[in-house]
């Protein structure tokens, strides 16, 4: 009938569950969460920060980013700045540049940026951790949960 992939995105995990209902089949994992990854990777990033993307839950990534803006150059997409406060102003206030979303590929092109890219559902690393389990990336049915989304997928 349907095989089913449950992923729940929180603060600090990521569950992700797998079950088939025709054969009964279930697994499940717990990683760390997307906002934390690119917390850990801002951090260890050199030089000025570019950063992409699309709003994620914020929580570690914010005082990174507000730290990191006190001594080299953040620059965020709108569109990525609603990851640390939907009051743009505030993040302007933390000495973070926020541009339009159609600006990024000139900022990409200057060499003094490394880029960063925001967003709580990596389809990459989610195939990757699926078929871990030993079974494909194929579903009748995904759904994802964030802080601030929830996405169905019918026919993966």
């Amino acid at each position: 009938m349907s095989r089913f992939l449950l992923v729940d995105i929180g603060a600090g995990t990521m569950d992700v569950l797998y079950y088939d209902d025709t054969t009964d089949v279930h697994y499940k994992a717990v990683v760390r969460s997307p906002v934390k990854m690119a917390a850990e990777k801002a951090e260890n990033l050199p030089g000025d920060l570019l950063v992409t993307g699309c709003e994620m839950g914020g929580g570690p990534i914010t005082e990174i980013l507000k730290k990191r803006a006190r001594h080299r150059r953040v620059v965020m997409s709108a569109s990525a700045a609603l990851t640390l406060h939907h009051n743009l102003e505030k993040v302007r206030n933390w000495g973070i540049t926020i541009i339009e979303d159609g600006e990024i590929d000139s900022y990409r092109s200057m060499k003094q940026f490394t880029t960063l890219t925001l967003g709580d559902l990596d389809i990459k690393r989610l195939k990757k951790l699926v078929e871990e389990f030993g079974v494909s990336f194929s579903f009748s049915i995904l759904l994802a949960s964030a802080p601030r989304i929830t996405v169905c997928l019918l026919k993966v």
